[in-house]
């Protein structure tokens, strides 16, 4: 396809439409998504094939880098003595020691510090205990009750 001149790309403009920089078709801007630094408040490429890119883009970023870019874009500090840890977990929960497939990144919500990899049931634990740490105490004062007469809580 050749280059559109000036007096072209105009007329184009002016009937609200825009060549995608991939297939090079001529496509309404609705075919477009947004983006406001982009020429015309838009994307280069028509929503298909920016799918057809993102795919591309994602399929060379390996998993664990991935992992933690999610991690930091949740706003979890990770330090650079971590990141080992984060990209590679175990598969051991660092409270139970339970060997676990689904992990979870335990970090600090107050400062986003990333702590460990615990597993499901220990972070909803640690999720509470610290809210209020007195919880533990009484938590083991309720299951000593039980087991002291024989019955599990």
């Amino acid at each position: 396809m050749s280059r559109l001149t000036d007096d072209e790309t105009l007329a184009l403009l002016l009937y609200g439409q825009k060549t995608c920089g991939l297939c090079k078709q001529t496509k309404p801007f609705a075919e477009f998504d947004k983006n406001r630094r982009g020429t015309l408040g838009l994307q280069t490429y028509c929503k298909p094939c920016s799918k057809i890119k993102w795919k591309e883009s994602r399929d060379r970023i390996p998993k664990e880098i991935a992992q933690l870019r999610r991690l930091k874009a949740k706003g979890v500090v990770i330090d650079s003595d971590d990141v080992y840890r984060v990209a590679f977990p175990t598969g051991n929960c660092a409270v139970c020691q339970h060997s676990t497939k689904k992990l979870v990144f335990d970090h600090d919500h107050k400062t986003g510090k990333f702590r460990d990899v615990l597993c499901h049931k220990c972070n909803i634990l640690v999720g509470c205990l610290e809210l209020d740490p007195t919880i533990v105490q009484a938590a083991r004062d309720y299951i000593s009750r039980w087991t002291a007469n024989g019955l599990t809580a």
